[in-house]
Formats: structure tokens, C-alpha cells, sequence
């Protein structure tokens, strides 16, 4: 098994990655291609809250950092709404505690 960060880096490398021949979401079965691209959509930018806590997501002015691929933070249209972003293409930066 493979965490979420090992499986990003593997995709983004076009590196090996072994996909289980009996891969399903609720009992519809995936072929492996059509699963690998779900995975690279899902993938793509990834968020997390600034602080882990109770009922966080429930206030207001939140704070979230986000992982975007290099060269994509240039083109990323930025709607702030009542959310704090911080945005890193660091992988190293983002997965620390």
C-alpha cells in the first residue's frame, strides 16, 4: 500500500504503479487506464486546513495551504471568498506535521 504522496509522486514521475485487477467503487468495476487518470485528476492539487481542530471547517476566515504542480500556481485563478490560501509546489513543505 501506497500513501496519497507516494502515489502523486509516482504519477508525476510516470513511474511503475500496480493497480489491483479487482478495482471498484461500489461494486462498478474500473479498468486500470480509466482508474490511473481518475487517480491523476483527483491528485492534481491537493489542500489542507492550517490548523487541525473541532468543527474548524464551520468558522470563518480559514486558512488552507494548497500543493499545486510547479508552473500552475501562474495561471491559478484565485477566488479568495472567506478562506486564507497559501500555495506551495513544495511536496516536502506541504506532507510536513
Amino acid at each position: 500500500m501506497l500513501s496519497i504522496q507516494e502515489v502523486r509522486k509516482r504519477i508525476m514521475g510516470k513511474r511503475y504503479l500496480v493497480i489491483n485487477d479487482e478495482i471498484n467503487h461500489n461494486g462498478n468495476y474500473y479498468k486500470k487506464s480509466e482508474y490511473k487518470t481518475y487517480m491523476t485528476k483527483n491528485l492534481f492539487r491537493l489542500s489542507c486546513p492550517v490548523r487541525s481542530e473541532f468543527n474548524y471547517e464551520s468558522g470563518n476566515n480559514l486558512e488552507f495551504v494548497e500543493l499545486v504542480p510547479k508552473g500552475y500556481l501562474d495561471s491559478l485563478y484565485i477566488d479568495r471568498g472567506r478562506n486564507i490560501n497559501y500555495y506551495t509546489s513544495n511536496p516536502d513543505y506541504f506532507w510536513e506535521n
